[in-house]
C-alpha cells in the first residue's frame, strides 16, 4: 500500500509541475526556486528545478533571473481549517 501511494503521489507531483511548467515556459521565465522547508516541498521543488534546467538549456527560457517561484503547501496557510 505504501508503494502505491508513494507512486500517485509522484504522479499528482509530476502532474502538477508539469502545468507549472507550461505557465513557466509561456511567460520565458528562469525563476529562482525558492521552497518551504517540508518533505512534499523540496520533492516538488526538485522536480521543476530539474524541468526548468532542462528548458533552459533547450533556450527555451531567458537566462536573466528576475522572478521567483515560491513553493509552500497548505500547511503554511493560516486561513485552512
Amino acid at each position: 500500500i505504501t508503494n502505491n501511494k508513494n507512486t500517485e503521489r509522484r504522479l499528482i507531483l509530476n502532474d502538477m509541475k508539469d502545468k507549472l511548467l507550461t505557465m513557466i515556459i509561456g511567460l520565458k521565465e528562469y525563476p529562482y526556486i525558492q521552497y518551504q522547508d517540508s518533505p512534499l516541498c523540496t520533492e516538488f521543488s526538485s522536480m521543476l528545478n530539474s524541468s526548468l534546467y532542462e528548458m533552459s538549456e533547450l533556450k527555451l527560457l531567458n537566462p536573466k533571473r528576475n522572478s521567483i517561484c515560491l513553493i509552500v503547501d497548505r500547511s503554511y496557510d493560516m486561513t485552512t481549517p
